[in-house]
């Protein structure tokens, strides 16, 4: 189900006020909503914005989209703001830990090579050595 955030319109005949309401796409202006998240009224001065803002990045992080003046009280309340901030330090994040693995697993991989190597080299010595001493030892006997 695709959502969208946009007012819903309340208040008396010439004197509108509009709660920000979460709803399905395809449902009428006034119809039926999923969740309230907000109020905006416009004939106060100044005008007033009440917003449940973790509500709002919630429904934005499930993939909710905001109508044209939905996303013109959200970013004069800070809340776009906020939420691209959360997108890009959420990808900010994600990148910083993803690269630094790779570039520690090939390092960690070329140290592992070369440590095998050196134990390898150390391996044969050691086994050359007590093989070598054996044959001292036969011929002296």
């Amino acid at each position: 189900m695709s959502v969208r955030i946009r007012l819903r319109r309340v208040g008396k005949k010439k004197h509108p006020s509009y709660r920000l309401v979460v709803v399905a796409r395809r449902v009428k202006r006034d119809g039926r909503f999923v969740e309230f998240v907000g109020f905006y009224d416009p004939m106060t001065e100044p005008h007033t914005i009440n917003l449940k803002e973790e509500r709002i990045i919630a429904w934005l992080k499930e993939g909710a989209s905001y109508s044209d003046t939905v996303g013109s009280l959200l970013r004069q309340a800070g809340v776009l703001k906020r939420w691209h901030e959360l997108k890009t330090s959420a990808a900010a994040g994600e990148k910083k830990t993803a690269k630094p693995e790779k570039k520690e697993g090939k390092a960690k991989a070329g140290a592992a090579k070369k440590a095998a190597a050196k134990e390898k080299d150390t391996v044969e010595e050691k086994t050359e050595k007590p093989a070598a001493e054996a044959k001292e030892e036969n011929k002296a006997e």
